[in-house]
């Protein structure tokens, strides 16, 4: 089956972050496929997952008495991998939500193991109350995932909004605050950690009145492919590993 490339940028766009593991025929370790999503996930100097998500995802697998490896992937192998079906679990946002190809393809849990928050930032005065309010403004950001509604109010030209891509998104942060853009979208956990790590740039915030709203949440869950030898019975004891976790207060 060969997919365009088109179907591929439309994947991307609707999934939030991807981990994907890949099920070998023979009782081998299971690999995950980590993308970067700092600072829930990312790396440390040897170049190994950590973060809160890392640390949740260990728990929920060990609960679930899988063994596992964890690494990083390139983002288009990923996508690509997933979309013919070669590699078998990763995580998105709910089924109605995802393009139908995939529905096809993978199950889901029932329960959500982390919600990702989009917020929007302005200094100077600017009104924070919805994506509306970037009309005609210049726009920073990092390249990353969006919720539908907001990649296409972006994308509209009607709009006449301009977009500032940055590779990282403390590169982002730090334009906002040298005046190099109206607003600014970023997920909440990333902005928090990187104020947080440098007391400049927390310094300057506050004195240029940085404000912060919520603009999008989304539920996250774990996607297994229908391929997966037992998948149904390895979706429900991951599903029951999340359950027991959260009851437990191990993670919300």
């Amino acid at each position: 089956m060969v997919f365009s490339i088109s179907s591929l940028k439309k994947f991307f766009s609707l999934c939030a972050i991807f981990l994907i593991w890949s099920f070998t025929a023979c009782a081998e370790p299971v690999e995950v496929g980590l993308l970067e999503f700092p600072p829930s996930i990312r790396k440390d100097g040897n170049g190994k997952p950590v973060g809160t998500f890392v640390d949740n995802l260990k728990k929920i697998l060990k609960e679930a008495n899988v063994d596992y490896e964890m690494n990083f992937y390139p983002v288009k192998r990923m996508i690509l991998y997933m979309m013919v079906g070669k590699l078998d679990l990763g995580i998105g946002r709910d089924k109605d939500s995802m393009p139908a190809m995939i529905g096809l393809r993978m199950l889901w849990t029932k329960n959500s193991i982390t919600t990702i928050r989009t917020t929007l930032c302005s200094i100077n005065g600017l009104p924070v109350r919805s994506i509306a309010d970037v009309k005609g403004k210049k726009l920073l950001m990092k390249v990353q995932v969006l919720p539908d509604e907001i990649d296409e109010f972006l994308k509209n030209s009607d709009n006449r909004i301009t977009v500032d891509e940055s590779r990282t998104f403390e590169s982002a942060v730090k334009k906002l605050l040298l005046g190099r853009g109206d607003y600014l979208i970023i997920p909440d956990l990333p902005l928090e950690s990187i104020l947080e790590k440098n007391p400049d740039l927390m310094l300057k915030a506050k004195n240029l009145g940085l404000v912060k709203k919520t603009i999008n949440e989304r539920p996250i869950h774990l996607l297994l492919n229908k391929s997966t030898p037992d998948a149904d019975a390895l979706l429900a004891r991951l599903d029951k590993a999340i359950v027991k976790l959260k009851a437990d207060g191990i993670f919300k």
